[in-house]
């Protein structure tokens, strides 16, 4: 397994959408910890949140906020 998560551990999937992937993490975690879920569709996160709601795992954190390249320089 290219990633072991523990119980209590926190993990970022960076395209989480549909979230089967998401679930089956919180499911190794045995539901404790964190998994924050990033996806640049706000409404396929949306599934995510309701498979992880169907699913019964509590610890998946869907986020849409995902930085954007304005071209400025500072």
């Amino acid at each position: 397994m290219m990633l072991a998560p523990a119980p209590g551990d926190m993990v970022l999937d960076a395209c989480a959408a549909p979230g089967g992937k998401t679930t089956h993490l919180a499911e190794i975690m045995g539901n404790q910890g964190s998994v924050v879920a990033l996806d640049s569709d706000a409404g396929r996160l949306k599934r995510v949140a309701e498979n992880s709601t169907r699913l019964g795992t509590t610890i998946v954190r869907p986020w849409s906020e995902m930085p954007r390249n304005t071209g400025k320089h500072s």
